[in-house]
């Protein structure tokens, strides 16, 4: 996972609603700090897979 698609996951999640209230400045802070805590952390993949289940009532 690319750095670029690391962010795009936070953009296109519930987060960018609260990204939307900050500066440009403290956006680029906090993509900075996110991103430096996934490479610290040695995140190199997103497991995205979810389990969906339907049911009926009879």
């Amino acid at each position: 996972m690319t750095p670029d698609v690391a962010w795009l996951v936070i953009l296109g999640s519930g987060y960018r609603g609260a990204l939307a209230k900050l500066s440009a400045d403290t956006v680029d802070a906090v993509r900075e700090l996110y991103l430096v805590s996934l490479r610290d952390d040695g995140v190199t993949e997103l497991d995205a897979t979810t389990l969906i289940g339907s049911g009926y009532r009879s």
